[in-house]
């Protein structure tokens, strides 16, 4: 029975070859598995390999998201159908992005506008005359003004 019986150095050594054969394992893992290239089967795509859009992230936009998980919760004996209207679902503008907006109307001058304004009308009336003969072209002309005199003054 004595023979069968190990001896305290022979389960240190044993404990110790396990430990070193988990050690191994897990620096092969460490070693292997986080410098993969290719990214894993399973994964959300929003774009395909073209650019083309086929998913929307559903965060950003609080009732699609709610009408969705409503949708799915709903016990379903054959496919679904969602139709999305437009202009119903809307996403809102960052605090950021308006705070950005309402600075940059602050700073523009009162007198820019003033001035588009009253030089609009002065080639509107300098120009009233060839209304009569075509009048898609003079409202084509007093459209291009009004765009050159915002984009100069504005």
């Amino acid at each position: 029975m004595a023979d069968q019986a190990s001896s305290p150095v022979d389960k240190a050594s044993d404990l110790k070859g396990f430990a070193q054969k988990v050690s191994r394992y897990f620096l092969d893992f460490l070693e292997t598995d986080f410098k993969r290239q290719q990214a894993p089967r399973r994964k959300i795509q929003t774009k395909t390999d073209t650019g083309f859009r086929c998913g929307v992230h559903l965060r950003k936009y609080a009732g699609l998201n709610a009408a969705i998980w409503k949708l799915i919760s709903e016990p379903s004996t054959e496919g679904f159908t969602f139709r999305i209207p437009k202009g119903r679902y809307t996403a809102p503008i960052s605090p950021v992005l308006l705070d950005l907006i309402s600075k940059q109307i602050d700073s523009l001058e009162l007198d820019s506008f003033d001035r588009v304004k009253s030089e609009t009308i002065a080639f509107a009336v300098r120009k009233r005359s060839s209304a009569v003969e075509n009048p898609e072209k003079y409202i084509e002309e007093v459209q291009t003004a009004f765009a050159e005199l915002v984009s100069q003054l504005i």
